[in-house]
Order: structure tokens, then sequence, then C-alpha cells
């Protein structure tokens, strides 16, 4: 039995039921721990369709966290949903202790093969980070941190313990969406943790936590069966942060790739959007499209969104962003 924990509100049911369907798809057993945002996302998990699945609404979660409860009212949604991360994560180890190993995992990831390779690459160590990969021309890590969030894993030993609740404590006492004195939201905290737990954190391979920026660097492929690979690995799971929908067929990718993703549109983000569509009539999550998105920010939809199944389409969108808007 494998073990995974989230967050999100209503808004992010499609996709966390992408990232559910996908995990039966790789995962023969599995438990998934869900810190439900708002009423929404308890209502929606209340049938006996999501066996997998166990909701904690968060009115109990902020009453046995009074501390992380105290600073709701001084930061943004999005930075209070950084705050929770590690409070949710040493929340489920005290709630079920049983647990061996906890991997956290954004509601964005989806699956593409087996998770087996997250905890080949943990072995017998405490603590598992992705990296944004090094190889990709920015100054972004340096900037935001070194490793993502998107997909953590912890053994319930004295040192995987130990760096929850430390990381727990430093994001109630500062968790904001900024740059300052070293720190950047939940992330940057990452950075320390391979010099303070010598020995005990592993850097997971590529492929696992991919994500945007990592294929800006590396090769997207297939294997004979046509399963995805990054340069050579497996794609255990892809991190699509920032894809948001303008209609059914077209989409925002949230990144600007600075060379033509033909492939990787065709091999990953459309076959997503099309299950974040069919997630999203399955749950009654009906997107609008509203203000910059809408009828009035029509020419700004047409400079940024991408087309399911259109690559002339698309491919004449990178070109606007790479030739004319210079943005990639």
């Amino acid at each position: 039995m494998r073990h995974f924990c989230t967050y999100f509100n209503a808004g992010y049911l499609d996709r966390a039921l992408v990232l559910i369907e996908s995990m039966r798809q790789w995962i023969p057993a599995f438990t998934l721990d869900v810190l439900a945002f708002d009423d929404g996302v308890e209502a929606f998990f209340a049938s006996d369709r999501w066996p997998e699945v166990r909701v904690v609404p968060l009115a109990a979660f902020e009453a046995r966290n009074p501390d992380v409860a105290a600073v709701k009212p001084h930061r943004s949604r999005a930075e209070y949903f950084f705050t929770c991360t590690g409070a949710w994560i040493h929340e489920v180890f005290e709630l079920h202790p049983e647990i061996d190993v906890l991997t956290y995992v954004d509601a964005d990831l989806c699956f593409f093969s087996s998770a087996e390779p997250i905890y080949d690459a943990l072995g017998a160590r405490a603590i598992l980070i992705t990296a944004h990969d090094p190889l990709a021309r920015s100054d972004a890590p340096s900037l935001y941190g070194c490793y993502n969030v998107g997909l953590l894993a912890f053994r319930n030993t004295a040192a995987g313990r130990a760096c929850v609740r430390r990381w727990r404590d430093q994001c109630v006492a500062w968790c904001y969406d900024r740059l300052e004195e070293g720190k950047f939201a939940d992330q940057k905290y990452l950075d320390a943790w391979p010099e303070a737990y010598p020995g005990q954190v592993a850097v997971a391979p590529p492929g696992i936590n991919a994500g945007p920026w990592s294929l800006r660097a590396r090769d997207l492929g297939s294997d004979a069966a046509g399963r995805p690979l990054t340069d050579g690995h497996p794609l255990v799971a892809y991190h699509f942060q920032g894809v948001r929908l303008f209609s059914s067929s077209h989409y925002y990718l949230g990144y600007y790739f600075s060379f033509n993703p033909e492939r990787v549109l065709r091999v990953l983000y459309d076959p997503y959007v099309r299950k974040l569509v069919a997630a999203g009539a399955a749950c009654g999550l009906q997107r609008p499209v509203s203000g910059r998105y809408g009828a009035k920010g029509l020419l700004y939809r047409w400079a940024t969104g991408y087309w399911v199944g259109r690559p002339f389409r698309s491919r004449l969108v990178w070109m606007l962003h790479h030739y004319v808007l210079r943005i990639a």
C-alpha cells in the first residue's frame, strides 16, 4: 500500500480527479488523504465511489492546528495554501502513525507510469525532493528554490518527521508569495534540507515530478509501448502547473517554451486538457470564462492560448510568443 496526500478546493476538483484516475491506473493500492479547503470537496467525495480517498475538512484541520489558523487573516488565499503544505503532511502522520512513507503531490500532477521509481529513489533515506532541472538556462532556481514542492516523500522516521515539523513551523512563521531575504513561499526552505539532514535526502531522477521547466532542457521521447520518457527516464508524473482552460479545446499552458512545443502539446498537454474537460463534466464543474479570458479578452486568449489537436494554429501562437512578444 502506498500513501499520498494533497489539498485543494472545489475549483481544482477537475485536476484532482485526473490525478486520482491516473493513480488508479498506475498504482495498484493506495490511499490519498485530502485536506478539503471548502465544502464542495468534502461533499463530492462523500460517495463510496472514492474508497482510496480520505477527506479532512479545513475546519477540523484548523481546530487541531490553531497556530496555522491564526495566520490565515494575514495571508492571501494562495499564501495560505502554501502555509498549509508542511502542516498538512505533519497532520497526516499524526492521524495515521502506521504510514511508513508519505508522498505529497500537488493536485495538478498526473501519473504516466508506475510510482515505484519514487520509492526506489528514496531507498533507505528519509526525504525525497525533486529538482528544478539544473540544465535549464534560468536563474529561477536560485531565486525561487532549487527544488519543487510538487512532489515530496517522507519516511516516518526521526529525520523525516523532524524535517516535516521544522518546515511546518517555518511556513507558519513566514510564507508569502514574494521573494524576501532568501525566502519564497513554502519552496525556498527546501534548499537547506540536504545540508540540514546529511545522508537523509535523496534527489529524484528526471521524470519524477517533471514539468515545463525540465522539458526546457531535456528531450521528450517514448518507449516501445509509447509511454513518455524524459532523457530516457520513464515519465512518472508530470506537473501541469498553470494550465488554464479558455474553452473545452482552447487552453493556456501557464508557461512559454523556448522551443516549438508541438510534440509536448500532442503527448502531454492535449490529452491532459481532454481529461480535464471530461473530469469537469463528471463533477459538474463549469469554469466560467470571465475578465481578460472573456469576450473582451479575445485577443489575449488568441495570443496566449493553444488548441487541442490544432498543431498549425498552435505553431503560429508559439511563433507569436517567441518572435513577436519575445516572452519565451
